[in-house]
């Protein structure tokens, strides 16, 4: 029986050993947390499930009026420097859910703070809440900077229409000067060189107006009012397609295309640009342009305008997009463009919050894709 009661003792003594090992570890963990607290710049109260306060940190008090004494008081008790409707109902309302809330941002002594109120989890189970205030000042002050910014690239962007209107305006009128001492110096010909020298100037006339044609529509696009609304795209689609009965092409248009939300001008625009350059550049004998959609996503609808046309090369394909940039002049009659329509183009798409872009290869076609929002 002795050393039964020995053998027991020992055990006790070593289980007692443990014990002790474990409410130092305890007592270490708790030190630990007690000094992180206390080291925090951050206000944070934590509170039990019956909202009262367990733990705080010293920088709680510039929000509420409360001391380390106050410790195991409801949280309702108390006056706090916020201007937040009800905070024991947001409280509750984290406490019943166990969603996350945020609220604010509101200004405090020259910063900008929001609450966060955070459920406590022990094991799986809400036991209690975290009340914290995060300092925002930086993020505000970037968010106003960036306000700032656009504001001013908006006003140069609104200075840069205007600018361009006017000098297309006035270059406007020189190239019709010039275009009128042309036909007077014309009459005056009587050599074949002289006549080769005029037609010469005459086509840098010809490319100066095209030029200042750009400048005008490029002024006009800025200052067009977007309105945004769902687009039955396979009527809009049959309805641009009608405007080119006259021409010698075959227009195919997909049925069943998911609508879209984007301006409606805007969509009529980029598609007569889009069938306009199909039917431009082709040389084949019967021009074929077909029009459909193609997977996008639950967000986005994507579109497409294909043709059997001349193509582009590979090495080319980014370059289609650049303003005054021409390609080639294979069109009927040997046409040739502003370069500016494709430009134009992703302008447009870019404003109705889409991308356009192009797969094409040299002498076998070009599909030109362009996104659009769902409604």
């Amino acid at each position: 029986t002795n050393e039964e009661l020995h053998s027991v003792n020992e055990e006790l003594y070593t289980v007692n050993s443990e014990y002790q090992k474990k409410i130092e570890e305890l007592s270490q963990l708790e030190s630990d947390i007690d000094n992180l607290l206390q080291s925090s710049y951050v206000g944070t109260i934590f509170l039990d499930k019956y909202l009262n306060i367990r733990k705080l940190t010293p920088a709680i008090s510039e929000f509420f009026s409360i001391l380390y004494n106050d410790i195991g008081r409801p949280i309702e008790t108390f006056s706090y420097k916020f201007g937040y409707v009800d905070l024991n109902m947001h409280l509750n309302e984290v406490l019943k859910t166990g969603n996350e809330k945020t609220l604010g941002p509101k200004m405090y002594s020259n910063s900008w703070y929001v609450l966060k109120i955070l459920p406590y989890v022990v094991t799986n189970k809400i036991n209690g809440l975290v009340i914290t205030f995060v300092d925002v000042s930086f993020s505000k002050k970037m968010e106003s900077q960036l306000q700032e910014h656009e504001i001013a690239l908006e006003n140069s962007n609104n200075d840069l229409n205007q600018f361009a209107y006017l000098s297309a305006n006035d270059l406007k009128d020189l190239s019709k000067n010039l275009q009128l001492h042309l036909d007077k110096f014309k009459g005056l010909l009587s050599s074949q060189q002289l006549t080769d020298e005029f037609d010469e100037l005459q086509n840098d006339r010809n490319i100066l107006d095209r030029f200042v044609d750009a400048m005008f529509e490029f002024s006009n696009l800025g200052q067009i009012e977007l309105n945004y609304q769902e687009l039955n795209m396979t009527a809009v689609c049959h309805e641009i397609a009608d405007k080119f009965k006259a021409d010698k092409v075959k227009i195919t248009i997909l049925d069943n295309m998911k609508n879209a939300f984007a301006d409606r001008n805007s969509v009529l625009f980029v598609l007569k640009s889009l069938i306009n350059n199909s039917v431009k550049f082709n040389t084949s004998k019967e021009k074929r342009i077909s029009i459909g959609e193609i997977e996008g996503s639950k967000y986005m609808r994507i579109y497409f305008v294909r043709d059997n046309g001349i193509g582009i090369a590979k090495d080319k394909s980014d370059k289609v997009f650049q303003m005054f940039h021409q390609l080639n002049d294979l069109g009927e009659g040997l046409e040739k463009g502003k370069g500016v329509g494709l430009s134009f183009c992703r302008r447009l798409i870019k404003r109705n919050n889409g991308q356009i872009w192009i797969e094409s290869i040299e002498g076998a076609g070009t599909s030109v894709y362009f996104s659009l929002p769902s409604p």
